[in-house]
């Protein structure tokens, strides 16, 4: 088989090398090209979250409740809307999940969404809200920078920054 591709390959007949089932998706940019926006009432909390993200370069926008960053997406060009979406599921004014369920409409509906929260989340709610089909992740507060920053570059494919060693 491997011979009958090489042969392929030199005839033309087989441009490229075909990908592994299963294979990792390949780096597709750098943070800096990235938006994220951090929804979290807590502002101590927003704080470093924000800090966090945009040490590792990405474009941070904050909003202390879900009404807010839901008025700026509205008056938002469609290039201009977020990458990801930091999400606290308890929230002033309008709740976590009804902000997810809203942005299943037009052009929201493919922005990856991470809900954050400190709520123990039971096996009903979760079913429930995993059937947002934007919904990529349940963190649970505390949250690790680290897990939080690795789950981000996966999911938006991003090469995170090299960082220098304590000394």
């Amino acid at each position: 088989l491997k011979d009958l591709l090489g042969i392929a390959r030199e005839a033309g007949l087989l441009a490229v090398t075909p990908k592994t089932p299963g294979a990792p998706k390949p780096i597709s940019g750098m943070p800096a090209d990235k938006r994220i926006f951090i929804v979290e009432d807590d502002e101590a909390l927003l704080d470093l979250l924000a800090l966090a993200v945009g040490e590792d370069g990405f474009q941070v926008e904050t909003f202390v409740d879900g009404v807010s960053m839901l008025a700026e997406l509205e008056t938002r060009a469609p290039h201009r809307l977020p990458d990801l979406l930091l999400l606290d599921l308890m929230l002033p004014l309008k709740g976590g999940y009804e902000i997810l369920q809203q942005l299943q409409m037009d052009e929201t509906k493919h922005i990856p969404v991470f809900v954050i929260t400190g709520r123990r989340i039971d096996a009903g709610m979760s079913s429930l809200m995993r059937q947002e089909p934007n919904l990529h992740e349940f963190i649970q507060k505390p949250i690790p920078s680290d897990v939080l920053l690795a789950a981000i570059h996966a999911t938006l494919q991003t090469v995170p920054p090299v960082k220098a060693a304590a000394a």
